[in-house]
């Protein structure tokens, strides 16, 4: 990031953007698996809701779950908003799309006759001395 970058008010470049995004998705796991497991708590314990009522009730947990859901609502429309406003951006200017993949098809290693006759000639003394030991011990 250069000064003149922050001069234009600029102060992320595409990888800060694609950490920042990868981290929505991380939390949004860690949030639905805080929110599942409150769930399968109360379901499997419903006194629970009964625990600690002087200072928080049941009521109230509804009424957070209920501002959360509608948090997360307006987030994820922001995060919606974020794709469209990039698919756009990069349907306007293909050269804002990164390098494609190379993907590499895994050959088969070719081993010289050599090596080739060294394999065969061990998987040979070692199945010998396998069924003389075993020809033996009858």
């Amino acid at each position: 990031m250069s000064l003149r970058d922050k001069q234009k008010n600029i102060y992320l470049s595409c990888p800060d953007c694609v950490g920042i995004v990868f981290n929505f998705g991380e939390h949004g796991t860690l949030l639905k698996t805080s929110a599942r497991f409150v769930r399968q708590q109360v379901e499997s314990h419903p006194e629970i809701l009964r625990l600690g009522q002087d200072v928080a009730a049941a009521d109230k947990v509804a009424e957070k779950a209920r501002e959360a859901s509608a948090e997360l609502r307006r987030a994820a429309d922001e995060v919606s908003r974020l794709e469209r406003t990039l698919r756009r951006m990069l349907k306007r200017d293909p050269s804002l799309k990164g390098p494609a993949d190379k993907v590499e098809v895994a050959r088969k290693r070719d081993f010289s006759p050599a090596i080739k006759a060294v394999g065969v000639a061990m998987a040979v003394s070692v199945s010998s001395l396998l069924l003389s030991r075993r020809w033996w011990s009858q």
